[in-house]
């Protein structure tokens, strides 16, 4: 049986911007999308994808390749800044965590990419 995302949450920010997070379960209807912010009350009304738009997603997801991140990343020279989280829960029941504090894994921009953050070094 091959091992799909069932359930991605994503979370980013620091102190004084607030955190953003994401969460996209997938479904055998489709899948759902929600995304929250820290300095919002009651977050987005959730994004529903259709199959076939969540067949995508998943394949482009899984082009990440998250499953060969460290679990941790520090960079210990930066005291304040961005901190990050990603859960992956399997649909074969496996849970991977990985989380940064101002240091990143190598293809970090294609995991902005593909929630579409926009970091505030982009015009």
């Amino acid at each position: 049986m091959e091992r799909l995302p069932k359930k991605i949450h994503f979370t980013t920010g620091g102190f004084f911007e607030g955190y953003g997070g994401y969460t996209l379960t997938f479904t055998a209807k489709g899948a759902k999308l929600i995304y929250e912010h820290s300095h919002q009350e009651g977050g987005s009304l959730p994004q529903i994808l259709t199959v076939e738009e969540a067949v995508l997603l998943k394949e482009r997801f899984i082009t990440i390749h998250t499953e060969r991140w460290n679990t941790e990343y520090f960079d210990p020279d930066i005291l304040d800044g961005e901190q990050w989280e990603l859960t992956v829960r399997y649909t074969d029941g496996t849970k991977m965590e990985h989380s940064g504090n101002n240091a990143y894994p190598e293809n970090w921009n294609e995991l902005l990419d593909f929630f579409g953050v926009r970091t505030t070094t982009e015009d």
